[in-house]
């Protein structure tokens, strides 16, 4: 039996962190708290309005497959994984509950988010939800990545509100494998795995084609800006740019595709986590 897991072979330890993050108008943060734009502050809004919602999604396939592994280090690092992800969606609920009282449809999008998984749930086998959601977290990873990796994404964000996306993103870095070992702890390796795994990134891709777009055109008409051109075209331009939130991000559709493929093998992210000082606070911890 392997003696360490993936992410404890490269020095990396997974650590539920709680962060003292609040969000209220006496704050004074802007409602257009990204660049003065309602299309990027509406595309990052959509982002963490989904946030609950897909975290929970994680918690029920963790608690599914939890039984099945084998690994003792791995199952450590399940339940620590599972700490995190379930702080992460306290947090955002907080900075939800600050743009519902802005106004924004914020309940009612939680809740088309929630059927979107209760129908994956209904229409998936356990094996089909664990792969679903090893994608899902391989594209969170992606967007971890970009927002540690290029500092114009958030660098004419409010600070406060960019602070929430780094810490998070920071964490899908750390525990960018756990998922993946786990499945394949539960599940094996073999070409069933393989077959599952490529199904659950059409679901995962799917889910996000149509709930993010959804979303970012729902926080665009609460703002009164269906119709803003301009802000469309801002919001594209930092989506695809050329320094762009998802530019060139279609390699870790064919990175997942590969069957070697291993979240620390496709990209070792290890030089990140040293980096964080500024951003994550040893407090937060909560061993």
């Amino acid at each position: 039996m392997q003696s360490q897991t993936s992410s404890a072979e490269r020095g990396v330890r997974i650590v539920p962190r709680l962060p003292d993050f609040q969000f209220s108008d006496e704050m004074e943060i802007p409602r257009l708290w990204h660049s003065g734009s309602a299309g990027i502050t509406s595309f990052w809004n959509a982002v963490t309005t989904f946030g609950p919602a897909a975290e929970a999604f994680f918690l029920r396939d963790i608690h599914a497959l939890a039984p099945l592994m084998k690994q003792p280090g791995l199952q450590d690092e399940m339940r620590n994984f599972a700490q995190q992800e379930a702080f992460h969606a306290t947090i955002h609920r907080r900075f939800n509950q600050l743009l519902q009282s802005w106004g924004h449809p914020v309940v009612q999008m939680d809740h088309f988010a929630a059927r979107i998984f209760a129908l994956v749930d209904k229409l998936s086998s356990t094996k089909l939800r664990s792969a679903i959601a090893v994608a899902g977290e391989h594209f969170i990873g992606e967007l971890g990545n970009v927002a540690i990796t290029e500092p114009n994404v958030f660098a004419d964000a409010d600070p406060r509100v960019a602070r929430m996306f780094l810490w998070h993103g920071y964490e899908e870095l750390e525990h960018k494998a756990v998922l993946f070992d786990g499945y394949a702890d539960a599940y094996g390796t073999g070409f069933s795995s393989y077959l599952h795994r490529q199904l659950g990134l059409l679901v995962a891709i799917g889910v996000l084609i149509v709930v993010l777009p959804k979303f970012t055109l729902d926080y665009m008409r609460s703002e009164g800006a269906t119709f803003e051109w301009r802000e469309w075209g801002r919001l594209f331009v930092h989506l695809f740019g050329r320094q762009g939130v998802l530019r060139g991000r279609g390699h870790a559709v064919g990175a997942f595709v590969h069957p070697a493929f291993h979240p620390w093998q496709y990209r070792d992210d290890t030089v990140y986590l040293s980096t964080r000082r500024d951003i994550v606070d040893e407090r937060w911890e909560r061993r």
